[in-house]
């Protein structure tokens, strides 16, 4: 749940609470409106008390003090805001703290939210809709037109929109029972509510409708104001984590990263060199298992532990919170990891308490109440993988058939059949009992990294020690870092083709989605500083002519993209097309590609000058050496070196290989590794098609074989507003056509990504 409120005007402010439903939640949605009626009437009865107000204050004020000040723009328009809503003398903080105490007005403030001034919003994606659409569609515009006679309307039906309450937005989709349909979910809402939707918004053609809540809960949640209160909601206790020493620390005299090796765990601790000059500090912590990414179903069972684990601190989190301590449990592919960041005072020992749930085996384990909730929440997140955008979906592939170990969304929904509470409290006891290892990372407001030793690494291993959590090998902890090389090309050339590649195809994960997609991903190899540097210059100078070759002028579709990545010790160059369009399948846009490489090349000489290839160094230079906004992403940045092939002395040593690679170099990059003519290496084309294409997709079928190219579509779509989104690109490159139908690729499919990955040589992570 979140509460606070916004200003709609100079008169006006909406008191908003957000609440995230269960499934449970879901059918007892009444019941949680009651709660909140509840818990306003407490604060009535009870008013003001005077130390927990003092404590939010202190925590409103250290909210305040923690807050990065951010790009000077905002920061101007924020102190114009202020000042507009306070004074010009309290325009820096006016807006984020109580500058006066005014307990008579909290109080009338919290008396005027009553069930006659509120409105309840409900968002579910799921809600059934009226089978009657089109018609509701064509009266839209005439219902537009009398829009404050439906706002009347409105109101009248679910209170006075120009009181001070919203008073709930319930979300229910996310964690949808799997097992449960739509329509059972829909017929456990109140009776009131069992209306179907059925009209549809102007701009964002949402679909909705608006019921009047019956008089008589109303009348009941006006009563429950009054009392009786449950015990549970009687005020908190005080916040342990409020800091009240703001020292900052000595800077460093250089920026190096010091490490600390202890028998569970090594931390890397890269202090402040004068840069943020705060009191924050950021520390992320991953945990290395040997059993959550087993298997399939350990990583499911691993998800519903994140669920479980995230639960039962949820209320030591959100004190946290409150005292200016962001925190996450990280979902990551060896275990569950942990963020903070925030005054330095209180962080360690907010981080231990967090740490201490997360080895218990006790709470991992939870209830069978709870790993129901969780599965479920779980299964749902996946099968949602399964319907967003095709080239997402591909991207998921990619990173299958790419990486070692790597389980899709797909493999890990199969499973859900064989989990089971007891098998999910079997694998909590051998999370723990198998031995974990830790990798921690410091940045900020560090007094010293003896300081560091005494207060984190001593601590953790005392504590893991304690609990006889042991020290597993690290050859047992799944290999999820691990990656492939590219495959060797034969080194022969062939005129008659233009280019060859590895295929794998996928069918629709959602049969409704109109569109298809490709990502044609160029394996450069190990990801060494030069390699990327190279490699990073390469796709700058062609990225931009590459969008605006098949997005503006041909108009295939609007994701069209081409990036550089790193995953893990291994460099890609990624090129990415999804269209919808009637006459476009994944053969047509493997084609594209293979033209847009075709006029790079034939057009080298005009892409890559010394002048344009210095520009887009220099770039590339400045963002290396920019300092991250705040410690937190330092903190992210120092584990994002540490994953890397030449680890902390990462960005140097690309900002040194940048400025001595010359435009030669570039295009020597450019012949070996993108053309089509290159012959050491093959590239990896990923497809997936619509409903409507993938009948006749020739790239499915396993084996080896030539693919002939099609001709350019003779009537491409109108570009409309793309045209004017089109990057400042002054060369235009032109792309062959294929008219003559004599074009071709070769092509080897394979049917799945364990038949791709046969046969290649594996690129190993240094870090475990």
């Amino acid at each position: 749940m979140v509460a606070g409120s916004h200003r709609v005007d100079d008169d006006l402010e909406v008191l908003d609470a957000s609440i995230t439903l269960t499934v449970e939640g879901f059918r007892n949605v009444l019941k949680v409106v009651d709660l909140l009626y509840q818990g306003l009437g407490l604060s009535i009865a009870h008013g003001v008390n005077a130390e927990v107000y003092e404590q939010m204050k202190a925590e409103e004020r250290l909210f305040f003090e923690s807050t990065d000040v951010g790009a000077p723009a905002d920061h101007c328009v924020t102190l114009a805001q202020n000042a507009n809503a306070t004074d010009l003398k309290h325009c820096w903080i006016g807006g984020d703290v109580v500058l006066e105490d005014d307990l008579e007005a909290t109080l009338a403030y919290v008396r005027q939210l009553t069930p006659q001034n509120c409105v309840v919003v409900m968002q579910w994606g799921d809600m059934p809709s009226d089978a009657d659409m089109g018609a509701t569609a064509a009266r839209e515009e005439h219902e537009e037109s009398h829009a404050e006679e439906q706002r009347d309307e409105d109101d009248e039906e679910d209170g006075d929109d120009e009181g001070t309450e919203d008073e709930s937005a319930e979300k229910a989709a996310q964690v949808e029972d799997g097992s449960a349909s739509a329509e059972e979910l829909f017929l456990s809402l109140p009776a009131f509510a069992q209306v179907r939707v059925s009209k549809v918004s102007r701009f964002h053609k949402a679909l909705y409708q608006t019921v009047k809540i019956p008089e008589e809960h109303v009348a009941r949640w006006q009563s429950l104001i009054n009392g009786p209160y449950p015990p549970e909601l009687a005020l908190p206790s005080k916040n342990p984590f409020i800091a009240t020493d703001f020292t900052i620390y000595s800077p460093a005299a250089v920026k190096e990263v010091e490490e600390i090796v202890s028998p569970h765990a090594v931390a890397y601790v890269r202090r402040d060199v004068g840069y943020h000059r705060t009191f924050k500090m950021a520390l992320r912590c991953n945990v290395l298992s040997p059993v959550a990414y087993a298997s399939p179903l350990n990583r499911l069972y691993t998800r519903v532990m994140h669920g479980i684990l995230s639960n039962a601190i949820t209320e030591m989190a959100y004190y946290a919170t409150l005292a200016s301590l962001s925190n996450e449990v990280i979902f990551s592919a060896t275990g569950l990891g942990f963020a903070v960041e925030g005054p330095s005072q209180r962080l360690y020992e907010f981080f231990f308490a967090v740490v201490r749930k997360a080895l218990s085996i006790e709470v991992l384990q939870g209830t069978a109440e709870e790993y129901a909730t969780y599965l479920e929440a779980g299964v749902r997140r996946l099968k949602n993988v399964g319907m967003d955008q095709p080239y997402k979906v591909l991207l998921q592939m990619q990173q299958k058939a790419t990486r070692h170990t790597h389980y899709l969304f797909s493999e890990m929904i199969a499973c859900e059949p064989a989990a089971t509470y007891e098998g999910y409290c079997t694998f909590v006891r051998q999370y723990v009992e198998s031995g974990l290892l830790l990798e921690c990372f410091v940045a900020g407001n560090v007094r010293s990294t003896e300081d560091v030793r005494a207060m984190l690494v001593d601590p953790l291993e005392d504590l893991l020690e304690a609990i006889s959590v042991p020290i597993p090998l690290k050859a047992a902890i799944p290999r999820v870092r691990d990656t492939y090389s590219p495959r060797a090309g034969d080194g022969k050339t062939n005129e008659s083709v233009l280019s060859s590649f590895d295929v794998l195809s996928m069918l629709p994960s959602n049969p409704m989605d109109p569109n298809a997609a490709v990502v044609v991903d160029i394996i450069i190899g190990e990801a060494t500083p030069r390699v990327m540097a190279l490699t990073n210059t390469a796709m700058k100078l062609i990225s931009s002519s590459f969008f605006n070759a098949l997005r503006t002028r041909e108009a295939l579709g609007y994701i069209v993209f081409a990036q550089s990545t790193v995953d893990y010790h291994t460099a890609h160059a990624l090129f990415v097309i999804q269209s919808a369009l009637a006459d476009v399948d994944c053969v047509y846009l493997l084609s594209r590609i293979v033209a847009f490489l075709s006029a790079v090349e034939a057009q080298l000489d005009t892409l890559c000058t010394a002048e344009e290839v210095s520009k887009v160094k220099r770039g590339l230079i400045e963002a290396l050496e920019k300092m991250p906004d705040s410690v937190d992403g330092d903190a992210q940045r120092l584990e994002g070196e540490y994953l890397s092939v030449s680890k902390f002395e990462s960005r140097q040593l690309t900002i040194a290989a940048l400025s001595t690679i010359t435009e030669e170099d570039v295009k020597s990059h450019f012949r070996q590794f993108f053309f089509n003519s290159r012959s050491d290496s093959r590239a990896l084309a990923l497809c997936i098609n619509s409903a409507r294409t993938a009948a006749t997709d020739l790239l499915a079928v396993s084996g080896n074989r030539r693919i002939a190219l099609p001709g350019v579509r003779s009537k491409q779509e109108d570009g409309g507003e793309a045209l004017s989104d089109a990057s400042e690109d002054t060369t235009i490159l032109t792309l062959p056509t294929f008219s003559d139908g004599c074009s071709c690729v070769e092509i080897t499919s394979y049917a799945s990504a364990f038949e791709y990955q046969r046969g290649l040589s594996v690129v190993k992570c240094s870090t475990y």
